[in-house]
Parts: structure tokens; sequence; C-alpha cells
């Protein structure tokens, strides 16, 4: 069966779902058996690719595009019977990408979702997205050698921005991080997104947890002192680090 919605595809097969956009709908139909076989290339650019991860990622060519593909793997039986009855983190990673992008938070696009059953028990899923070019990750832009550079100012500006937002919307991502940012130009791109929690109101609970999420960014970027000492003194300014 597929459904049309907006310009995303649905599409149900007995062992797969997939929601698409129209546009690279036949591209990634097309490797839906065979995308496990593609993702482990050895060949491919990978960004997380540890024997135990919580998920594979990687960069993956279909019909001469790239794209970025998530696989959130199943770590052990109970993580499986667990996703068996929970929403994906796929579809959860969808939904908050949505939301980002409604907040006007600078976030990936995404192209599909996959879901991959056994009989009627959901196995993995797979968040696929636009490669991104000239991008470089946040822990590599803010490394410990890295030297300061001019834009390094409009950077910090853009990323505290960010976390401003999420806090005026209520939001905690549970992982605010630099690896978790790739920065093109001097705009930050905000992933990792499928454990956003959202709350009601600004609770202590919500400032706690908001809290977190600075200090552990700035945990994350110790190691350049500069950077540190900048994205510091932007928190600050908007009332989201200690003195």
């Amino acid at each position: 069966m597929i459904l049309n919605n907006s310009n995303f595809i649905y599409q149900k097969k007995k062992n797969y779902r997939l929601f698409c956009d129209e546009k690279y709908f036949v591209a990634i139909d097309s490797v839906v058996a065979s995308i496990d076989t593609l993702l482990d290339d050895k060949n491919n650019i990978f960004y997380k690719n540890t024997k135990g991860d919580s998920t594979t990622i990687a960069v993956v060519k279909i019909t001469n595009q790239e794209f970025v593909i998530k696989r959130y793997n199943v770590r052990n039986i109970r993580h499986f019977i667990k996703n068996c009855f929970r929403k994906s983190y796929a579809k959860k990673a969808l939904f908050n990408i949505n939301t980002l992008k409604k907040l006007q938070i600078p976030t990936f696009t995404p192209v599909a979702i996959l879901e991959k059953y056994i009989g009627p028990f959901k196995e993995k899923s797979y968040l696929i997205t636009e490669f991104v070019k000239n991008g470089i990750r946040g822990c590599d832009y803010f490394a410990e050698n890295a030297e300061p550079k001019s834009e390094w100012e409009q950077v910090v500006k853009n990323i505290t921005e960010i976390a401003f937002k999420l806090k005026k919307s209520f939001i905690e991502h549970r992982d605010f991080q630099y690896g978790n940012i790739l920065i093109v130009n001097v705009i930050p791109l905000l992933h990792d997104v499928e454990h956003m929690k959202y709350y009601k109101h600004d609770s202590c609970k919500f400032q706690k947890a908001f809290q977190k999420d600075v200090d552990h960014f700035l945990d994350f970027v110790k190691s350049n002192s500069v950077a540190y000492e900048m994205f510091k003194k932007g928190f600050q300014e908007i009332n989201m680090a200690s003195p």
C-alpha cells in the first residue's frame, strides 16, 4: 500500500515500512533489501561504526547521490523486545527534525525513514538524510589543537542561539555537545535529535535538565581553552552558564 502525505510517500510491505520524500523514492526503495550491505561497506565514510554502538552512521552513495544513513542497531534481545512496543528512534528523529525546522533551528534535511520488521515485530530502523558537503563536525572545528579563527565568534553566537531557542521552547536535547553539531561556513546544524525531550512549561525539572545540557556542552569543549571561554561567555550572556 502506498499513501501520499504532502511530498512524502508511505509504503507498507510485509517486512518493512518506508516513509520517503517522493523525489528520492525510486532511489531509496531500490536499496531497501540491501541497505545493511550498503551501510556496512568498508569503503564508506563512517561517522560512527564501532562494534556495540547503538547506531551506525555513514555516507552512502545511491544512484550517484550521496546520503547519510543512520541505523539504530539492536544491541541485544532485551533491546529488541523493547523496540517492538515503542515508537522507533527513526520516527522520533523525523518528528524532532520537523520540530526544529518549525523553530528555525538549522538541522539536516530528512529524506526517508525505514523500519524493518520480522513478522509483526519491529526490528531495526533507519534515518536517511541529505548529505551536506563541506561540513565540519564541531569536535573537529573546535578541536584541542585548533587555532582560533575570526569566524569563531559568529559560530559561537549561532550555537548559543540554538540553545536559547531550545530553552524558550522547553526542549531538552539530552546530548547537546559539539560532536552533534555540523558546521557549514558559520551555520551550525544540530543533529542526533532522536532523544529530545519536551516539557510543558518552565518547571524546575526542565531548568535542571536544560542546565545539564549546557554543562555537558561546556565539558566537551573544555579541551580548547579559547573556545571554552567563548562559549562560557556566550551562555552566560543568555543566563545559561554559571559565572
